[in-house]
């Protein structure tokens, strides 16, 4: 009886580790997903000194992705707030521990400085994290080849 017990409280923990990994992924691609229907609504758009700070939310997560500004927009089908599109974006302040494991970087910092301008992590809205995507150059959305 002793055994089954450690073997279900061993079961139990190595399903809630297995589970609890959210935070420590740096890279969200729709593409991971099992549905690629499932994707980016951006929800606003602002844009501090030549920033944009770009809000998206998917699975009710919320994101805040920074581009810089482009002065050359004219050839360019631009991302639209109440849109959504397919993105690749990556964490800007993606951290390793010494153990090579990523931390949640976001517990220890409050903004960063991005192409000259300080970007700060808004927590009190649900963003934990600054993400970048390199297929925005401004407010384009770069075409697949």
């Amino acid at each position: 009886m002793y055994k089954i017990f450690i073997c279900l409280v061993l079961f139990s923990l190595i399903t809630h580790c297995k589970n609890d990994n959210k935070f420590t992924e740096n890279k969200i691609t729709v593409s991971q997903l099992d549905n690629d229907s499932i994707k980016f609504k951006i929800t606003e758009i602002n844009l501090v000194d030549s920033i944009y700070l770009i809000y998206a939310t998917k699975e009710s997560q919320k994101f805040k992705i920074l581009s810089k500004k482009r002065y050359n927009d004219s050839y360019c089908k631009p991302i639209k707030v109440n849109s959504y599109y397919n993105l690749e974006i990556k964490s800007l302040l993606n951290m390793d521990s010494i153990a090579k494991e990523k931390i949640i970087p976001s517990l220890l910092v409050e903004g960063i400085d991005f192409e000259g301008t300080y970007i700060e992590i808004e927590k009190t809205k649900g963003i934990y994290d600054l993400y970048y995507c390199k297929d925005l150059e401004g407010l384009c959305l770069k075409a697949d080849d």
